[in-house]
Parts: C-alpha cells; sequence; structure tokens
C-alpha cells in the first residue's frame, strides 16, 4: 500500500502505511528504506536519516540506505545554508 501511495505522490500516506508495515515486522530493511524515500521527498530529512540508519542497522550489506544517506546529509546542508 506504501508504495502505490509513494508512486501517487501522496507521501503521508504511504509514510503512514510503512510505519503500520514496520509495526508488523521491524525487521526489512527496505519497507525503513521505502519509510525513508517518503521522509525524504517531504524534506523530513532527520526522520529519513533515522530509517535509513535503522535500514543499514538491518541489513549491512545493503548499499542503498548508504547511498540514500549521503543524499539527505547534502540536501539537509543545502537546506541550513539558505
Amino acid at each position: 500500500m506504501g508504495n502505490a501511495y509513494y508512486c501517487l505522490g501522496q507521501y503521508q500516506q504511504a509514510i503512514d502505511a510503512y510505519l503500520n508495515g514496520i509495526q508488523i515486522n521491524a525487521n526489512v530493511a527496505e519497507s525503513h528504506i521505502n519509510l525513508g524515500n517518503a521522509y525524504a521527498r517531504l524534506k523530513s530529512y532527520d526522520d529519513a536519516i533515522d530509517a535509513y540508519s535503522k535500514s543499514d542497522a538491518i541489513n549491512p550489506d545493503f548499499l542503498q540506505p548508504k547511498l540514500n544517506l549521503i543524499y539527505v546529509y547534502s540536501a539537509r546542508s543545502k537546506l541550513r545554508m539558505r
């Protein structure tokens, strides 16, 4: 459900759906990445960093959360420079 909302650009609804999924099973790295992506779209960079970090802790061999962390740290610093 979260992915459908995300594809429609309904990021807050996607966040709610991803959080519901995480409540059911918090050990799915992809769920945390998807959650982080939705937060990033809303420029909630601290929340995105938290989600990506949780994904990385679940599966340290997974490259995607590391790449996404680079992006959100950069975006957050640019936002703070304004």
